[in-house]
């Protein structure tokens, strides 16, 4: 039994401490859960500053960093240099992914990623493109439209012929190491 004032009133004071911490954790607790829930994979992407290994359908497995992002489209930079576009739908598994909360800070610079904001930059590019079709095409991009690409197919500047391939068909678009610089 406690006799002195000021222990009671330190016990009463601990006991009221202990109960708004277990209301502040059950809080904080509930908030955590209801971010989560709002979380969009788009956003771990672009919160992502490590190394990451993406597996991908139908092929091996990417190992590198993540260097732009958008709803539908993640493009990763892998260890030997070479850039990766991948189709939302095409990735299976992510390990390296960042599990923070999502960035709340409105910021209106922050472009969008798009199929065609991304190859527009590779005109003149050779790339390989794996479509749903399970099919693989190299050739060099020529052009870009609102929901398409042309791809002109041939090796070492014999003839080939003139592609055109919709966005909706395609699972990665993969860039060899530029050599250039």
């Amino acid at each position: 039994m406690i006799t002195n004032p000021d222990d009671l009133l330190a016990q009463v004071a601990a006991g009221f401490q202990s109960n708004c911490d277990a209301d502040v954790i059950a809080e904080a607790a509930e908030l955590a859960e209801v971010e989560q829930a709002r979380l969009r994979l788009v956003d771990r992407w672009l919160a992502t500053t490590g190394p990451v290994s993406v597996w991908v359908v139908g092929l091996p497995v990417i190992h590198g960093s993540v260097v732009a992002a958008g709803s539908g489209l993640v493009v990763v930079r892998d260890v030997d240099e070479n850039i990766w576009a991948l189709g939302g739908g095409a990735v299976v598994g992510i390990v390296g992914l960042a599990a923070g909360l999502r960035d709340e800070r409105p910021d209106p610079g922050r472009p969008v990623l798009t199929w065609s904001k991304f190859l527009r930059d590779l005109t003149g590019v050779l790339v390989r493109i794996y479509t749903t079709d399970a099919m693989t095409r190299s050739g060099e991009l020529v052009s870009v439209g609102a929901d398409h690409l042309d791809l002109i197919t041939g090796a070492d500047g014999q003839a080939g012929r003139r592609i055109t391939i919709a966005f909706t068909a395609l699972v990665v678009v993969q860039t060899p190491a530029r050599r250039d610089g």
